[in-house]
This record gives structure tokens, C-alpha cells and sequence, in this order.
């Protein structure tokens, strides 16, 4: 659960969070948290921390740190339930079922369940020593070794450019860009590959405006006809009656 502050009364709420917390365990040496009582302590070291001074501060992603959404919890009601996101556009704060159906031709369809795994973590300053059958076998910037478990390696060994399409659409007299991967493969990300399409994209779309300008202006232009039969009007050309 994340709240947004809007007020000192954030920072009140969270003092009497704490000195609730801190009541109920001098209560007894042997007191064991109920669930509600063990929520709220979550929701507190979720949302707030203690500085230096020994200050209740809210915490931030660039003050405190925030948890991975992996663990967050985003209801008090059930402290279960998560962040979820479907692609770039699909949010919610609940769960997420994943089914998949047989569809054998042969066999009556059923929909069974799919487990999945737990949110991506990530290691930086780490290098890759070695894939065994438990996993990948690290070393990070002070030399020590670990295991890091895994049931399925996915190894990336970097990318090629494709562009056998050039040379066709070159030899057709085709107006073309070439962008992403197929330009320059090297440290290609996502962010490059869309910016370079858009502006492809918009480069392509204000060269057909500009042709089709011309051509529009090419179209309404008269033809100079002759003022009076059999004579052609020149530069200083006139007609009198």
C-alpha cells in the first residue's frame, strides 16, 4: 500500500503508526503480532524510514528507496495482493491468473493452470562465469562467486542488421528510411529503435506532403492561350481593339 502525502498530517499519522507498533511490543516480551498489528508495521517500513537524526521521513524512490513491486503491498485489506501490469497500458492492484487451454483435436479442450514466477530481479556489476545444470554461476567486482539458480537460461548474443530490403526498394525508385536494427544494430534498445521509426516516419510523411504540393501547384497552373487568333502573346505583347 503506497500513499501520497499531501500534508504534515502524513508524517502525524505515520508517528502514531509507530508509537502504536511500539506499545504493543513492550506489552509483553512474548507478544507475537496478530495479522492487523503485523499489516500495519509492513504498510510503516514500506512507506516510511528513519533518517540520521532519528526523524520519521517518507520515503521516495530517491529518498529511502521503495520496495519492488514484487513485494509492495497495495491494500491493508490483504496484504497478498499486488501491483499488476498487462502490457503498457493495463494496470491494476489485485492478482493475475494465467490459464492455458488444450486444444487437441483428439481430446476433450480443457483450461489448466500456469505457474509462473516471481517478478525479474536484476544484477549489475556481475559477470557471468559459467552455466551449470542449478543455474549461472557469477563473480561480482570483488571476485566473489555465487550461484544464481535457474531453471531456463535465456543467453542473448547480440544482433545482426537486416536490411535485404534496401537494395529492392533502391533498384524500384522507392522513397525509403532505414531505422532500429536494420541501420545499426550496435547497443540497439528500445527507446532508440521507436525514436528512429518515428522520426522516419515523419520524415516520409513531409516528403509525400511536399510531392503532393507540387504536384497540386503544377496542376492549377493556366495554360496561356492566344488573345487573339493567330497571334501568340509575348512578354510585351498586348491586345488593342
Amino acid at each position: 500500500m503506497s500513499l501520497r502525502p499531501r500534508s504534515g498530517e502524513i508524517l502525524a499519522a505515520g508517528d502514531d503508526a509507530c508509537r502504536l507498533l511500539e506499545r504493543l511490543h513492550r506489552h509483553d516480551a512474548g507478544y507475537w503480532p496478530g495479522l492487523q498489528a503485523e499489516a500495519l508495521r509492513q504498510i510503516v517500513m514500506q512507506n516510511y524510514y528513519r533518517d540520521a537524526a532519528g526523524r520519521l521521513r517518507w520515503r521516495t524512490a530517491d529518498d529511502g528507496g521503495l520496495p519492488p513491486s514484487s513485494s509492495a503491498i497495495v491494500s491493508p485489506c490483504d496484504t497478498t495482493a499486488r501491483y499488476v501490469r498487462h502490457g503498457h497500458i493495463i494496470t491494476w492492484k489485485g492478482f493475475a491468473a494465467y490459464v492455458t487451454e488444450t486444444c487437441a483435436s483428439d481430446s476433450v479442450n480443457v483450461i489448466t493452470d500456469v505457474a509462473t514466477t516471481s517478478a525479474v530481479r536484476r544484477r549489475t556489476g556481475v559477470r557471468y562465469r559459467a552455466v551449470l545444470p542449478q543455474g549461472v554461476l557469477l563473480r561480482d567486482d570483488e571476485g566473489t562467486e555465487r550461484l544464481e539458480p535457474a531453471d531456463t537460461v535465456v543467453i542473448s548474443a547480440g544482433q545482426t542488421p537486416v536490411d535485404a530490403l534496401r537494395p529492392v526498394l533502391t533498384a524500384a525508385g522507392v522513397t525509403h528510411r532505414v531505422a532500429g536494427g536494420a541501420a545499426d544494430a550496435r547497443d540497439l534498445n528500445a527507446v532508440r529503435a521507436v525514436e528512429e521509426g518515428m522520426r522516419a516516419a515523419h520524415a516520409l510523411a513531409r516528403e509525400a506532403a511536399d510531392n503532393a504540393g507540387v504536384r497540386r501547384r503544377a496542376a492549377v497552373l493556366p495554360t496561356r492561350q492566344p488573345l487573339l487568333p493567330g497571334r501568340t502573346p509575348g512578354p510585351t505583347s498586348s491586345a488593342t481593339g
